[in-house]
C-alpha cells in the first residue's frame, strides 16, 4: 500500500458560485451580485496577498457592471492584474441541453470578452456545479488551448483503474486535458463557519479559530489519501456567498502554527493548482479516462431528471439554436461571400447572447421558480421574432440577387436554401411570399430542366402591398386583419402568400437551388416528373412505399416493415404513463407496487389516411387517455379520480425516404405523472447509441422498472448484429432504452409533471408551472437501417432537424449575380462525409469560418469551390491561425484525423 502523501502545498482559492437566476430571479440577484463584487474589490483593496475567482463565468463581470458603471476602472485593474480571476466561459451552461456549437460559442465569448477588458481568461475548463459533464470536453477545451479541467459532478467510479482526484481526461479524438474532481465548496467553512444558520449573526464573524484549523488539516489528510501528488485544492466558497475577511485572519493563524513550516499556505486560482499537479503528475503515472462524466450504476448523478424538466424549454432552445447555426449564419456567410452582401453581425451577437443567458444550468434545467422560467420564454421568443424577420430580410436579399430563367409564362421563381453541406433530397414545408396577385388554384412546381416535382400548394392569404406590409413576415401577413385583397388594384400591387409542400431532390448543399410556381395546365404536356420514388396506401390502414410499409393498429401503435433488412417492427408508439413523486431535479417512483403503466386509449382508435401530395401521405388520429388526476399523497397511491388527456396523432411517410415523421399533441390536465413513448425493438440489446456534442456515445440499456433519462442530441439508436432503428428528436433530449419481457424498447419522453422544486434547492418553493398543464406538441421521426454506420444516422437525423428554407423572386436574368444550383464551395470525403457544424463570419471579420465533425476513421477530403485569390487556413477554436493549406485549380486537399474537430478559415 501507498505511504500516504504529505502536504507540499495547500491551495486555498476564495471564490463564488453564481447562479445568475434559480429560487430568486435574475433581477434579485443582481442586486446581490453588486453587494458581493463591492466586497470582493473592498479585500482586494486592503490585502495585496488576495484574489478572488469570480465562477469562471464573464457574464458576472457583465452583470455587475451594467448597475455599477462607476466600478468598471477599478474592477478592471484588478482583472488586468490576475487578482480578479475570471472564466474561460460566458455562462456556466449545462453541457448537455447545450448543442455542441453552443458550447464551442459560449467558450469564444467568454474568452473574447475577458480580454477585451484587458484580462487574461483563466486557462481551466471550470464547469463546478455542471450536471455531468459531455466526453467531447477534453476537445473542445484543447481546441481553445486550455489544458486542465475542474468539475464536481458525474465522475464514473473510484477504483484502482482511476484511484486519484486528479486524472488525464481524453476524448475521442485523442485530445487529453488534466482533469480534477474537486468541484467547489469543500472548504466553505474557513469564509462561512455554519452555513446553516444565520450567517450574518456576530458569531459568524468570530469563529473558533482553532476548530475551523482542525478540521482544515483533517480535510487536508482526507483529500491526500486521494491525491496523486502532494497538492491540496480547498474551495472557500458557495453559492452567491460574499467574501469575508476571517478567510485571511484564519490562514494567518494557520502559519503561525506549530508543524506548519512542513506545508505552505497560498491564495490563489484553480490554475496555480493545476500547473503544480502538471509538474508532478509524470511521476505520480496518472490513470488515463476517455468518456462523459454522468456517473455509473454505482454511483450514478442523481440530477438526471432535470433532462426531462420543463421540456418545453428545451424545444424552445433547439429551435433558436438551429435558427441561429444553421439556417442565418450560413445564408449571410453565402450572400456575404458570394454576393457582396451585409452580415449582420451586431443582431446575430444580441441574438447569440440571449441564446446563452438560457443556457446556465439552473435556467435551461428547468429546475428554478416559475417566474425564472417565464424570463427564460420571453427572451426565446426575442429570438425567434427577430430571427425570423431576419431569415425572411436574407432570403430576399438572396432572392433578388438569383438569376432566374422562364421555363413558363407567368412562372414564379421559387429560391430554396440548403446550409447543410452537400447535395441532398429534401422536403420543404415553407410559407412564401409571392410579389404578385395569384390567381387559380392548380398550380405546380417544376425546376429550370422542366422537371416537376411531387407537391401541394396552397394559397393562404392575399394582401395589399404598402408600407408595412413590405416589412412582414410571411406569418404576419396571414395573422393580419387589415390589408385585404382589393381586387380593383393590379396584380403586382399585391402579396400572395402560398403555403408549398413538396418532395425535392438533388438539393444544392450551403447554397441556392431555384424553382418554379407554374398554372398546372401549362405543365401537362411538357414536364417531366423528378424521380422521386413511389408512394401508395396498400389498405385501408397501410401505407407503403420503396422502403418500408406502415401499418396503423387500432390501438394507436403502428407496426413498421422494413423491406431493405426484411425486419417488422410491432406496436410503435404506445404511450407509457407513471406516477411522479418527484421534483424539478430528480424522478421518483411508488414505493408501493403500484408500478403498473398506463397509456392505452380509451376504446378503438380509428386512422384517417389523406394524400397531401403524390409523393406525400399522412394518416391522422385523435383519441383520449384516461389517467389518473394526480398523485394522492394521503393514501401513498395514484388517485382513482381520473383525468381525459386528448392526443392528436399525425405520422407522414415520403416517396423518396425511409423516413416515418411523427406529430403529437398532447392536452395535459394531470398531475403527478410522468409520459413517455415507447418504440419496442422487437429483440433485446443490451445498449443504446446517442449522438451527443461530436460523439456517439454508447451507453447501457437498464432492466424491469429502473427509470433513467439519457441525454442525447438529435439521433439515438437501438441495433444489433441484425437490426437497427433510430429515433430523431426535435427538442426532446431525454430517453431510455429498457429490457422486459426478452425485449428492449426505446422510451422517449414527453412529460414530466411535478410541483415543487426539490431540496437540492436548498430551501424547497412550490412550482405549479412544473406541472405542464396545457397542450404540448411534439415532433420525431423513426428512421430504420441495416449498417453500422454512426455518421449515416447523425447525417440522417440533421436532414430531419434542419430544414430548407425559400423565398419567392422576381423573374429576371443577366444583371444577377449568382446563377441557378450554384454551390459556393463543396467539401467531399472518402469515408464517412464529415458534419458541418457551423458557417459564420470570421471573428475578425476577414473571412468565412467552416467547422467540420468527422464521425469516422481518419479521411481524406477535398474542399473546392475557392475564387481566385481565396485561400483556406486551418485554425483553432478560437480562430487563432494554425497553417494554411495549399489550393490548385480551387481545390483544397486536407486530412481529418478520427473523431476530430476541425476549423477552417476561408479568406483572401
Amino acid at each position: 500500500m501507498a505511504k500516504p502523501l504529505a502536504a507540499k502545498r495547500i491551495y486555498i482559492v476564495p471564490t463564488t458560485h453564481w447562479d445568475r437566476e434559480w429560487v430568486m430571479t435574475f433581477g434579485q440577484y443582481q442586486i446581490r451580485l453588486g453587494d458581493t463584487v463591492d466586497r470582493v474589490l473592498d479585500l482586494l483593496d486592503l490585502h495585496e496577498e488576495y484574489c478572488f475567482l469570480l465562477d469562471g463565468q464573464s457574464v458576472v463581470i457583465e452583470d455587475y457592471l451594467e448597475i455599477r458603471p462607476e466600478q468598471r476602472e477599478r474592477l478592471i485593474n484588478y482583472l488586468r492584474s490576475g487578482k480578479l480571476i475570471c472564466g474561460p466561459w460566458y455562462v456556466l451552461a449545462d453541457q448537455f441541453l447545450q448543442n455542441g456549437e453552443s458550447t464551442i460559442r459560449n467558450l469564444l465569448k467568454g474568452m473574447r470578452q475577458i480580454r477585451e477588458w484587458g484580462g487574461r481568461p483563466m486557462g481551466v475548463g471550470y464547469v463546478p456545479d455542471s450536471f455531468g459533464s459531455i466526453g467531447a470536453l477534453p476537445m473542445i477545451l484543447q481546441g481553445f488551448g486550455i489544458p486542465y479541467a475542474s468539475f464536481g459532478r458525474g465522475r464514473p467510479y473510484w477504483n484502482e483503474a482511476l484511484p486519484h482526484f486528479e486524472f488525464w481526461w481524453e476524448a475521442q479524438d485523442g485530445s487529453k486535458v488534466l482533469a480534477a474532481n474537486h468541484g467547489y465548496g469543500n472548504a466553505v467553512y474557513l469564509s462561512y463557519p455554519d452555513i446553516w444558520s444565520d450567517i450574518h449573526h456576530e458569531r459568524a464573524y468570530k469563529p473558533d479559530y482553532a476548530a475551523l484549523i482542525e478540521k482544515m488539516e483533517a480535510d487536508v489528510q482526507q483529500q491526500l489519501a486521494h491525491a496523486a501528488t502532494p497538492y491540496v485544492y480547498l474551495s472557500a466558497g458557495i453559492d452567491h456567498m460574499e467574501p469575508r475577511e476571517t478567510l485571511l485572519r484564519l490562514l494567518e493563524r494557520a502559519r503561525g502554527q506549530d508543524g506548519a513550516a512542513e506545508s505552505e499556505f497560498v491564495l490563489s486560482g484553480p490554475e496555480a493548482y493545476f500547473h503544480a499537479v502538471a509538474e508532478g503528475a509524470p511521476a505520480a503515472n496518472l490513470a488515463v479516462y476517455n468518456g462523459e462524466m454522468r456517473g455509473s450504476a454505482s454511483e450514478p448523478i442523481r440530477l438526471n431528471g432535470t433532462l426531462s424538466s420543463r421540456l418545453r424549454l428545451k424545444q424552445l432552445n433547439e429551435e433558436a439554436e438551429l435558427l441561429l447555426q444553421q439556417k442565418l449564419e450560413p445564408l449571410y456567410s453565402f450572400l456575404h461571400r458570394s454576393a457582396d452582401g451585409p452580415y449582420p453581425k451586431g443582431v446575430l451577437e444580441r441574438l447569440w447572447r440571449l441564446l446563452m443567458l438560457n443556457h446556465p444550468h439552473d435556467s435551461i434545467c428547468g429546475c428554478s421558480l416559475d417566474q425564472v422560467h417565464k424570463d427564460m420564454e420571453t427572451r426565446f421568443d426575442d429570438i425567434m421574432a427577430a430571427g425570423r424577420y431576419l431569415l425572411k430580410d436574407g432570403m430576399q436579399k438572396l432572392a433578388g440577387r438569383m438569376q432566374t430563367r422562364h421555363p413558363y409564362r407567368d412562372a414564379v421563381p421559387i429560391v430554396v436554401f440548403n446550409s447543410l453541406p452537400y447535395r441532398k433530397t429534401a422536403v420543404l414545408d415553407s410559407l412564401i411570399r409571392v410579389p404578385r396577385r395569384l390567381a387559380g388554384e392548380a398550380w405546380a412546381l417544376v425546376d429550370g430542366e422542366g422537371k416537376q416535382y411531387p407537391a401541394r400548394i396552397e394559397i393562404k392569404a392575399v394582401k395589399q402591398k404598402d408600407l408595412e406590409s413590405v416589412y412582414m413576415t410571411h406569418e404576419q401577413l396571414i395573422a393580419v386583419l387589415s390589408k385585404q385583397d382589393d381586387e380593383s388594384k393590379p396584380d403586382d400591387a399585391c402579396f400572395t402568400v402560398v403555403h408549398v409542400r413538396a418532395n425535392l431532390s438533388d438539393v444544392t448543399g450551403i447554397g441556392p437551388s431555384v424553382y418554379y410556381l407554374v398554372q398546372e395546365d401549362e405543365v401537362i404536356e411538357t414536364a417531366k416528373p423528378a424521380d422521386e420514388g413511389w408512394i401508395r396506401i396498400a389498405s385501408g390502414s397501410s401505407i407503403e412505399n420503396e422502403y418500408l410499409t406502415v401499418h396503423l393498429n387500432s390501438d394507436g401503435t403502428f407496426d413498421l416493415a422494413d423491406k431493405a433488412n426484411s425486419i417488422r417492427y410491432s406496436g410503435l408508439h404506445a404511450f407509457r404513463d407513471r406516477a411522479e413523486l418527484g421534483d424539478a431535479y430528480e424522478h421518483k417512483d411508488q414505493e408501493q407496487l403500484e408500478l403498473e403503466e398506463y397509456g392505452a386509449p380509451a376504446g378503438e382508435v380509428q386512422w384517417h389516411i389523406g394524400q397531401v401530395h403524390e409523393g406525400c401521405y399522412r394518416a391522422e388520429t385523435s383519441f383520449p387517455i384516461s389517467l389518473p388526476a394526480r398523485y394522492d399523497w394521503a393514501s401513498g397511491r395514484r388517485s382513482l379520480t381520473t383525468k381525459t388527456v386528448q392526443v392528436d396523432l399525425a405520422i407522414t411517410v415520403y416517396s423518396h425516404s425511409a423516413r416515418i415523421d411523427i406529430e403529437a399533441a398532447v392536452d395535459n390536465l394531470c398531475k403527478d405523472h410522468m409520459l413517455r413513448v415507447a418504440f419496442p425493438f422487437g429483440e433485446k440489446t443490451d445498449s443504446i447509441y446517442a449522438y451527443d456534442h461530436f460523439r456517439v456515445m454508447k451507453r447501457a440499456a437498464t432492466s424491469d422498472h429502473f427509470w433513467s433519462d439519457e441525454p442525447f442530441q438529435h439521433a439515438v439508436y437501438l441495433k444489433n448484429e441484425s437490426r437497427g432503428i433510430s429515433l430523431f428528436s426535435k427538442g426532446l433530449p431525454a430517453c431510455q432504452a429498457k429490457t422486459a419481457g426478452g425485449q428492449t424498447e426505446l422510451q422517449l419522453t414527453l412529460l414530466r409533471c411535478f410541483g415543487r422544486l426539490g431540496p437540492w434547492a436548498g430551501a424547497d418553493h412550490p412550482v405549479p408551472g412544473g406541472q405542464n398543464h396545457g397542450k404540448h406538441v411534439y415532433a420525431y421521426s423513426l428512421y430504420p437501417f441495416g449498417t453500422d454506420a454512426d455518421g449515416e444516422i447523425v447525417r440522417e437525423a440533421l436532414n430531419y432537424a434542419v430544414d430548407v428554407i425559400a423565398e419567392s423572386a422576381d423573374p429576371g436574368a443577366s444583371g444577377r449575380q449568382l446563377q441557378e444550383n450554384f454551390s459556393p464551395i463543396a467539401i467531399e470525403s472518402e469515408g464517412e462525409p464529415p458534419h458541418l457544424s457551423c458557417t459564420k463570419l470570421a471573428e475578425d471579420g476577414s473571412g468565412i469560418i467552416f467547422r467540420l465533425w468527422n464521425p469516422g476513421e481518419k479521411a481524406a477530403a477535398l474542399i473546392s469551390g475557392l475564387k481566385c485569390g481565396e485561400s483556406i487556413t486551418v485554425t483553432d477554436l478560437q480562430e487563432t491561425p494554425v497553417c494554411r493549406l495549399t489550393s490548385a485549380n480551387g481545390t483544397v486537399p486536407v486530412e481529418l484525423p478520427a473523431f476530430g474537430l476541425f476549423t477552417f478559415k476561408l479568406h483572401r
